[in-house]
């Protein structure tokens, strides 16, 4: 009889040893998987800011030349764009773009341009809504890209004409998706109507000053 209850003991306690060696077994399984699981979303959290950092207002081709295939407004398919940049990095000004200015008044909603302190033309734009406000300041005209791929979490532009960049993300540039100007519509960038955007790309150049206030 004792060695019938002395038996049941060593098997009791090997069971109760088995429990705990499976329970802290697969405790030390769900800390694992606990710890992987906050390193996938770690790393899902680095690729979506990418991805956030990617979709900034005006996004423009960060290479000299970018091809843009995407259907126009009227859902037409249209062919492959190249739009090279027109650069000149160390603003070295010709003796006319020296004598130049594109002044745009944010509180008017109106840009203005000048060739050796003569008005050229002036028309309605849109600047930045709130929160999104067009930068102000003095700035020079970096680059001139024929075509650019606008997109954002919610506005998708292709193959938007006419473009002057002056900061990083920031443009002048033509807007085919509205004719709300001299309203604040835009994320940043200075919207100008298609038919004003063309001559005043033809009439700039890089390195032209421009000027933004209220």
């Amino acid at each position: 009889m004792k060695k019938l209850y002395i038996i049941a003991a060593v098997v009791g306690f090997g069971v109760i040893g088995f429990g705990i060696y499976v329970f802290a077994d697969n405790l030390s399984f769900w800390e694992i998987f606990d710890r992987n699981q906050k390193a996938l979303e770690e790393k899902k959290n680095v690729f979506l800011g990418f991805e956030e950092e990617d979709i900034l207002p005006s996004v423009m081709p960060e290479s000299a030349s970018a091809e843009v295939k995407a259907e126009d407004p009227k859902g037409e398919k249209e062919p492959p764009i190249q739009t090279p940049a027109i650069k000149n990095p160390e603003f070295v000004l010709s003796e006319t773009a020296a004598k130049k200015l594109i002044d745009v008044d944010l509180g008017e909603q109106m840009l203005r341009y000048y060739d050796n302190g003569v008005e050229v033309g002036s028309f309605l734009i849109s600047s930045g809504v709130p929160g999104m406000s067009t930068p102000k300041g003095e700035y020079r005209i970096q680059f001139k890209r024929p075509a650019v791929l606008y997109k954002g979490a919610d506005y998708y532009f292709p193959n938007t004409k006419w473009n002057l960049q002056f900061m990083t993300h920031y443009y002048i540039h033509g807007a085919y998706w509205h004719d709300n100007f001299g309203q604040r519509m835009s994320h940043g960038c200075v919207n100008v109507s298609y038919a004003n955007m063309e001559g005043l790309y033809n009439w700039a150049e890089v390195g032209v000053k421009l000027v933004i206030h209220d």
